[in-house]
């Protein structure tokens, strides 16, 4: 960047903007090309650039564990489906205290997906995949939603066995639970993609099939549901898990994540009845019960996006 002559950079929206050792790094690395000796590798220079940044968080003798749990995260997010669609409508935002309902739903969370809307009115949880999915299928979501997991457990692993053996330590807990939190909302993403994904073909599915299919929605409810339960509890570490500076608000709190629980465990009924007495059409067709105050005005065009921030909501 200094040798392209740039000036200056904005690291990021709102989100990326906190104070943080993300923002810290930026930070330093702007003004510190190089970390170790003339003759060092930009390799080396990586690693001593991280090894100094992990140790204003762990203590000395944690480094290598820790780097070696932030490249996990790092080959995480490579994996991140992007898209516009991904980001504002899909679920992945409040995805932990998303309510899975076998009904339909007729009103769309708008002008994003995370929760209140321009008015300070709880959204309904949408579940319009093809809304949600931008240019890859579902399929490419839920899979790329469960490989990030899979990778971003085996860092968290490795937090884990550093509060382990120091239990005490405050700030080693809360950074282990704000991992967590994340590989929560990836798996939860994933599960509520797969489920509706698969409630919009239960209908047209032949014997051998649907079997099939709503063994995966139970246990993606399942699953859910445990996920729920672990996510209150980390947020009762560390207060700032389900935050959204953007709608300067919770996108999940502990008593919607209670709510989803107590919601989801009569789906999952629901779906045990229907491997036993075989579907209820008329089930499938009904929309939602959705309270009046969470029905949305008209659809917005995502140019309309900017007005969010403008509007000083």
């Amino acid at each position: 960047m200094k040798e392209a002559m740039v000036s200056g950079a904005m690291v990021s929206w709102i989100i990326g903007g906190y104070p943080g050792l993300m923002l810290k790094a930026s930070g330093e690395a702007a003004f510190n090309m190089k970390t170790g000796n003339k003759k060092s590798t930009a390799t080396e220079d990586t690693k001593n650039f991280l090894t100094r940044m992990a140790g204003l968080s762990w203590r000395p003798g944690l480094e290598n564990k820790i780097l070696t749990a932030w490249k996990h995260f790092e080959k995480a997010f490579y994996l991140y489906p992007c898209s516009n669609q991904v980001f504002y409508y899909g679920p992945i935002t409040r995805s932990p205290a998303y309510k899975l309902h076998l009904e339909k739903e007729k009103y769309l969370a708008i002008p994003y997906n995370w929760g209140i809307s321009r008015d300070r009115v709880k959204q309904p949880f949408e579940d319009d995949v093809n809304r949600w999915r931008g240019e890859f299928s579902p399929e490419e979501l839920i899979k790329s939603f469960r490989t990030m997991a899979g990778e971003w457990r085996k860092g968290t692993a490795l937090l884990n066995d550093i509060v382990m053996r120091e239990p005490k330590n405050n700030l080693y807990v809360r950074q282990e639970a704000v991992a967590k939190a994340a590989l929560i909302q990836f798996e939860s993403a994933a599960n509520v993609i797969e489920f509706y994904f698969l409630r919009d073909r239960l209908l047209a599915a032949p014997g051998i099939k649907l079997k099939k299919m709503l063994d995966t929605m139970i246990t993606a409810v399942k699953s859910d549901i445990s996920l729920a339960r672990e996510m209150s509890r980390l947020m009762r570490l560390d207060a700032n898990i389900g935050f959204q500076s953007e709608i300067n608000g919770y996108s999940f709190t502990p008593a919607l994540l209670h709510e989803k629980i107590r919601h989801d465990e009569e789906t999952l009924k629901t779906l045990v009845g229907f491997q036993k007495n075989g579907l209820n059409a008329e089930l499938l067709h009904r929309f939602t019960d959705t309270p009046e105050a969470v029905q949305q005005e008209k659809y917005h065009h995502c140019a309309d996006w900017k007005k969010w921030i403008d509007s000083g909501d």
